[in-house]
């Protein structure tokens, strides 16, 4: 398999999952990606604060692009941050791939793959969102995978019928003889909604990042 880092880029026009009130049925229309040979930008992704439930621009120790990808920082103590995609998406019959990692502070903090329903809704709130992947640095927590800091981890995602089957690996993909450390399947309250990565519960506060390298969604 081959990996590029690609760009979502919305479709105005045509796509009806750039509305911020869809339903499942839209999935139905086409959804508009091109591929890019280059990093991932701010403009596609956008920081929330779980601590002020408010969004924030690019700033040093916040929100940053750095060589390695989109960095986010957790917004205090016990508190948390989300990078979501700008856009709704549709994902039914399609397959994300999420190359990230993450650094604990030497801290219990948690780490999500997850789809938001509201684009602004709290991330402690079930109701606005799915978490399609969690684990845990530090400790574990409720059977959480605990796993390492200053690591990729390579995320493949396929939802299939409104279910995600996430499967979490080490060293490249599980398509691509990487090593898996979880795989699970997650019913999703719906297909479309904005694709997240977030910390949360940071007990190591600003110290626990996350960093988001490659994403790309497909049909295979």
């Amino acid at each position: 398999m081959f990996k590029y880092f690609f760009l979502l880029i919305l479709s105005v026009s045509t796509n009806t999952c750039s509305k911020e009130k869809i339903s499942n049925a839209d999935c139905n229309q086409p959804v508009a990606y091109i591929k890019e040979y280059t990093t991932l930008t701010a403009k596609n992704w956008e920081y929330f604060s779980e601590k002020d439930l408010t969004m924030k621009s690019l700033q040093p120790g916040v929100y940053e692009q750095t060589g390695e990808g989109l960095k986010i920082y957790a917004d205090g103590y016990r508190s948390g941050a989300r990078l979501s995609s700008f856009e709704k998406v549709c994902l039914e019959n399609k397959v994300m791939y999420v190359k990230w990692k993450c650094e604990g502070g030497n801290m219990f903090n948690e780490y999500c793959v997850s789809l938001y329903y509201d684009k602004n809704g709290y991330g402690g709130d079930n109701k606005v969102r799915t978490d399609i992947t969690r684990f845990t640095t530090n400790n574990s927590w409720n059977n959480s995978i605990v796993i390492d800091s200053d690591t990729w981890y390579f995320t493949r995602i396929q939802v299939i019928n409104g279910t995600a089957v996430a499967i979490t690996a080490i060293h490249d993909y599980n398509t691509n003889g990487g090593t898996v450390i979880e795989s699970v399947q997650t019913p999703l309250k719906q297909t479309t909604g904005h694709v997240a990565v977030r910390v949360g519960d940071s007990w190591g506060g600003n110290n626990a990042t996350l960093t988001l390298n490659n994403f790309l969604i497909t049909d295979h």
